[in-house]
């Protein structure tokens, strides 16, 4: 179902719930005070909340991605170095065997 239709039949069954309530002698089609500033806020909020999403998945992918590129440069630095080490490996000479 269309996620805008939706909105529309909740909005309208608000309405009619609120005109329900109302006394049966005050039956008129306007709506009660604040009704259209409360519609307002819920689409202005929708719509926000659509933008934070989008803005969300975006900032993933590029987190993600500069993540990626980032290790890619530290593997490509560690395999193109000469061999050299940072410190030397120790040798030493062992004495030679006895001989019996």
């Amino acid at each position: 179902m269309n996620p805008n239709r939706d909105r529309w039949q909740r909005v309208l069954a608000a309405f009619k719930a609120v005109r329900a309530d109302a006394s049966s002698s005050e039956k008129s089609l306007t709506p009660p005070p604040g009704f259209v500033t409360r519609v307002a806020a819920r689409a202005s909020a929708a719509r926000r909340e659509r933008s934070l999403a989008l803005w969300r998945r975006w900032s993933l992918r590029a987190a993600m991605g500069s993540t990626c590129l980032c290790l890619i440069a530290v593997f490509y630095a560690v395999a193109t170095q000469d061999g050299g080490q940072i410190l030397p490996i120790p040798s030493f000479d062992l004495p030679s065997a006895p001989t019996p």
